[in-house]
């Protein structure tokens, strides 16, 4: 009994991973709010072909981004860039009747098996801060606001951050933006063969958009229906009787931030903050190692941090990492100050 109830102290004593995550539910499809009433939303980019582009090039590039940055400059914007590294696994099941193409096909897909390959994903994350000042966001803490202020100020703020999602997505066409937002989902049962040849069903999960490219044809669409293609979509799955349920592609990349893999959101009416950690992060006395235990397995991990830079940055400095044998993320971070703020730094440095 004195066991138990020591387990159970342990257990009440130990923090919360949630108390660590700030996240909590979309204030709009593509904007997600935080505890402290910041918002935020975030960019996939393509990329652009470095390699091929000389040094005069990249340094137009640097300059032009710096560029936008000066444009959206305000003391509350704060910028975050990620870079994650992973394996590819995934490659997708095709059948070819040409036998010269059903070969190649074969020999191309064990290159995902036999092969470490790598993909770097670029992510840019936006974020508008409620309260970019220390002193006022203290000051604000004992300030009692009504209930109608409180959504003038968040759509005050939403409004801010839409037009900075519009700003980012033209001024970073070149680089392939896509604006990270919640999407639908069909779980249906579909027939799955398993390695000693019996089959039996089990239930996946199917984007909307993708399970009604498929099933189209079954459903005729009258002219006169108003509808969009995504809504006489969702209305042919319940026809069906196909429960249809709505993920979030922003929180997925946090999510794999917090928990090192790859996992689907689902929209709920719980915060993504409890939602969202899914794994067990452990972390050695001197932080910069740490465990990732999942159900099925058990990783390991180190942290860097660049606290100072060289005097002059140049493109190129952190290539290394888009080459690196080995999964990991690189994060940095730029929060703008504001003139207040920005001329006490300058006093006391």
């Amino acid at each position: 009994m004195s066991a138990e109830i020591a387990t159970r102290k342990e257990l009440d004593a130990e923090k919360a991973i949630s108390s660590f995550i700030p996240y909590t539910r979309h204030v709009t499809d593509t904007i997600l709010g935080t505890a402290a009433g910041d918002l935020l939303t975030v960019f996939k980019l393509s990329g652009r072909s470095h390699l091929s582009a000389d040094y005069e090039t990249l340094m137009n590039w640097v300059r032009d981004l710096n560029t936008v940055f000066k444009g959206a400059a305000s003391d509350h914007l704060a910028l975050w860039t990620h870079m994650v590294r992973r394996r590819v696994t995934e490659y997708p099941q095709a059948h070819y009747d040409n036998t010269f193409c059903a070969q190649f096909d074969m020999k191309y897909r064990a290159m995902f098996t036999e092969k470490s390959l790598m993909v770097n994903e670029l992510y840019l994350t936006v974020i508008h801060r409620a309260m970019p000042d220390k002193t006022l966001a203290l000051l604000a803490k004992f300030e009692k606001q009504s209930t109608r202020e409180k959504v003038e100020r968040q759509q005050s703020a939403v409004k801010d951050l839409e037009e900075l999602q519009r700003l980012f997505f033209s001024s970073l066409k070149r680089y392939g933006p896509e604006v990270l937002s919640t999407y639908k989902c069909v779980h249906a049962l579909t027939d799955v063969t398993a390695d000693d040849g019996t089959v039996h069903q089990e239930e996946q999960r199917i984007e909307l958009a993708d399970w009604w490219e498929r099933e189209r044809p079954r459903f005729p669409r009258k002219p006169d229906d108003g509808r969009s293609e995504l809504e006489f979509a969702e209305a042919a799955a319940a026809a069906d009787n196909l429960p249809v349920y709505l993920y979030s592609r922003p929180a997925e990349f946090l999510a794999r931030l917090v928990n090192g893999e790859q996992l689907p959101m689902p929209v709920t009416f719980a915060h993504f903050r409890e939602t969202m950690p899914q794994n067990r992060i452990n972390f050695s006395s001197w932080g910069e190692l740490g465990e990732i235990r999942t159900p099925t397995r058990t990783r390991f991990f180190g942290m860097v941090e660049v606290f100072d830079y060289e005097k002059r940055t140049e493109p190129g400095h952190l290539n290394t990492f888009l080459k690196a044998p080995y999964e990991c993320v690189l994060t940095q971070s730029f929060s703008l100050l504001s003139r207040h703020a920005a001329r006490g730094q300058l006093e006391r440095h």
